[in-house]
């Protein structure tokens, strides 16, 4: 324990790359030596957050590539099987501090020390040690490092999604530890689909399906978000907008009878977060028709179900927001919310002044109304980041056009300049 807090202290309050590393060096030595100690955990946690701070990274050269090279041997080496649970406990404190690319570079790292059939095989041993001591003892914890593993590294859960979809059965009023659970394993489903495809999804068994539209369909949105996403994901890969029509068509009836009637619909939330999360997470023009929802295009308005989802979403909380108004304003935090999930495909919608005013008049803080304004700001905020970040998967400039769903283009840049004029 000193001697962890020495170095601890040296790393953290010395500016000098030499002693940085010098330091790091102790604690890699000291936890290759003590692998199975009960305080190594905490020798791992403290190299990886070295590892993870900006300064670090920046500034001294290949001391994330020694620190990982000594956290692998923590992670696969002698006795891991023993330590899933801290190992899980790990992979959690990192996913919560949103770092996304530990457990890839810890990877690829081990792949160039061991190449990649035995990097694959432990990879694989570690991910159904960890989900095998998940079901025994089901923790948050664990289940937020099953997501890590899920992302990095999707192929290592390929053939155990059955035994993930067990957390997928809820009670009626689910707890809180109940939810965390399904929201991760639907978190799971939905990264192995959308990385494997097909093969990932065919076998999955009806009963997985059934607890996923039961999820969508009658539980809070979120659960329905989640349960949503691993449905149109589905639906993406196997080019068929069968998983999505029934839950679709429901939600649809319900946007489009607030829309033309507002009246505080129950359900309102969740139908419009199953609808958004649709439109976010496949391509429903392409894949859901009128005709299937057995609904049809409303004069005048966007002959897309996809923008039409948008459009209606904007009449709802344009509404609810105008002048005067003195309805139940309760469900539009998580109406904006929605909208801004609805026009990450959406882009020539998202660029419209319709938009760019109702995100304006939920931005217009009154009193009581303060919880509507943080929504809006995140939505916005989390509209431009998914413009952003597909300008750069294109590898253009936010200046650039990027290809929305429907066909048109639209650079990020003239959206913001739209929201900017209201």
């Amino acid at each position: 324990r000193f001697m962890l807090d020495a170095v601890r202290a040296a790393a953290v309050s010395d500016a000098c790359s030499a002693v940085k590393v010098a330091a790091s060096r102790c604690l890699g030595d000291l936890m290759r030596s003590n692998l199975d100690a009960p305080w190594t955990h905490e020798v791992c946690a403290e190299l990886i957050a070295q590892m993870t701070t900006e300064e670090n990274r920046s500034s001294t050269g290949g001391l994330c590539a020694r620190i990982l090279d000594d956290v692998r041997e923590y992670f696969f080496g002698a006795g891991a099987r023993g330590r899933v649970a801290q190992l899980g406990q790990l992979l959690s404190a990192v996913r919560q501090q949103r770092n996304r690319e530990f457990l890839p570079s810890l990877l690829r790292v081990h792949r160039q020390a061991v190449g990649l059939e035995r990097q694959r095989r432990d990879a694989s041993e570690f991910a159904a040690t960890l989900l095998s001591a998940l079901t025994a003892a089901p923790e948050p914890t664990l289940m937020i490092g099953l997501q890590a593993v899920g992302e990095a590294a999707p192929w290592t859960l390929a053939g155990h999604l059955h035994a993930v979809g067990v957390f997928l059965a809820v009670g009626p009023t689910p707890g809180a530890g109940e939810e965390v659970m399904a929201i991760g394993a639907c978190q799971v489903i939905a990264d192995v689909v959308a990385a494997l495809g097909m093969a990932a999804s065919r076998p999955l068994s009806p009963w997985v399906w059934s607890r996923l539209y039961a999820l969508a369909s009658r539980h809070s949105s979120r659960l329905a978000r989640p349960a949503m996403r691993c449905l149109a994901v589905a639906a993406e890969v196997e080019g068929s907008g069968s998983r999505i029509r029934g839950p679709l068509r429901q939600a649809v009836r319900i946007l489009r009878s607030e829309a033309d009637e507002p009246r505080a619909t129950p359900g309102i939330v969740r139908a419009a977060w199953m609808a958004a999360t649709a439109c976010e997470y496949c391509d429903l023009d392409r894949l859901v028709s009128w005709e299937d929802l057995k609904f049809a295009a409303r004069p005048g308005g966007p002959a897309r179900v996809g923008a039409a989802v948008a459009d209606d979403l904007v009449r709802i909380i344009s509404h609810a927001t105008r002048p005067g108004h003195a309805g139940d304003a309760s469900s539009l935090p998580g109406l904006i919310l929605a909208l801004g999930f609805s026009l990450r495909r959406q882009l020539r919608v998202a660029a419209t002044a319709n938009v760019a005013a109702a995100f304006a008049h939920a931005l217009a803080v009154h009193r009581g109304h303060e919880l509507l304004a943080e929504r809006a700001l995140e939505a916005y905020t989390q509209l431009l980041e998914s413009l952003v970040r597909q300008a750069d998967s294109a590898g253009a400039r936010p200046t650039s056009a990027v290809a929305a769903a429907d066909g048109t283009s639209v650079a990020p840049g003239d959206v913001a300049t739209s929201f900017a004029r209201h």
